[in-house]
């Protein structure tokens, strides 16, 4: 009796490990997704900031970011997105477990954590279905972001965000803010 309770235990323990593992490894492919996104996003806006400013590309990136995020999703065969307490597009509003962890990420900060190394994953359940979930914290670095999300927007930038997004709250950043987060969530096989 003794020596089976003795390798349950020890399969116990593998299961966890590779479990962890798996976590892990579902966590390592969402930044590197994140990455992926980051890098082509900001390759098309610096391009289009660079010969047309800051005010013209603001409908790039309207159309732009939420194309690259189904194009990686579809890529990939998960659900990946952006999110924030202060919307710009009502399409990017926060579910409750995104909203969660937007204001620990939040509290986080305030106590000085860095933004950039805001993160969380888990698998918890979506809609009766378990998902792996994760999500990270996007923040405010640069004098760019700072044109479109920052205190004082230069008049054509604040003209062409009132045209494009009529409700926008995504403005008053200061550098080293938390903007939002990406967002992933991958179905467990």
């Amino acid at each position: 009796m003794r020596l089976f309770v003795i390798l349950v235990m020890v399969c116990m323990l593998f299961t966890s490990m590779a479990s962890a593992n798996t976590l892990e490894e579902r966590a390592q492919a969402s930044r590197d997704a994140i990455k992926e996104f980051i890098a082509e996003l900001k390759g098309e806006l610096m391009k289009s900031m660079s010969k047309e400013g800051p005010a013209e590309s603001i409908p790039l990136c309207r159309e732009k970011a939420p194309e690259i995020a189904a194009s990686i999703s579809k890529e990939k065969g998960w659900t990946i997105g952006r999110t924030t307490l202060k919307l710009r597009n009502t399409a990017n509003a926060p579910d409750w477990w995104e909203f969660k962890y937007l204001l620990k990420f939040e509290e986080q900060r305030k106590k000085g954590k860095g933004v950039s190394t805001l993160e969380h994953y888990e698998i918890t359940d979506r809609g009766g279905e378990k998902v792996f979930r994760y999500i990270k914290a996007i923040p405010i670095m640069q004098k760019p972001c700072l044109m479109c999300h920052g205190v004082t927007l230069p008049k054509d930038v604040k003209d062409a965000m009132d045209k494009n997004y009529p409700y926008d709250n995504a403005t008053g950043y200061n550098a080293g803010e938390i903007r939002g987060a990406f967002t992933i969530i991958q179905p467990l096989e």
